[in-house]
């Protein structure tokens, strides 16, 4: 007959939540790639791309706030193609400041 609608159905007899022990053997990594998968069905292409582009600007602005409290003046440039060429197309920039010269230096 016709199993209720919402349960797992087996192979076999006594294998009831085989199908979820099979699941859960697998290793974290697949359940990890699995879920990523689904998540990019949800998101469109389009939606992906923004939402990569808005990462790597957090993470470009991250590393450059970390330079400027380690004393560097640091910034971001770019793009310096159109993104159709490649989105990878920024550049952090980053130097120490200037130090005065002593006077024993000048001579």
């Amino acid at each position: 007959g016709a199993e209720p609608r919402g349960e797992v159905s087996s192979a076999g007899e006594g294998d009831e939540g085989a199908d979820e022990a099979a699941h859960a053997e697998l290793p974290a990594q697949q359940n990890m790639m699995l879920g990523q998968l689904a998540a990019q069905r949800a998101l469109g292409v389009a939606e992906r791309r923004r939402l990569g582009r808005m990462a790597k600007d957090l993470l470009d602005t991250g590393r450059a706030r970390y330079l400027q409290a380690h004393g560097y003046r640091a910034w971001v440039e770019g793009p310096f193609v159109p993104a159709s060429v490649t989105p990878e197309n920024r550049l952090l920039r980053a130097q120490l400041p200037e130090l005065p010269v002593a006077a024993s230096q000048c001579a």
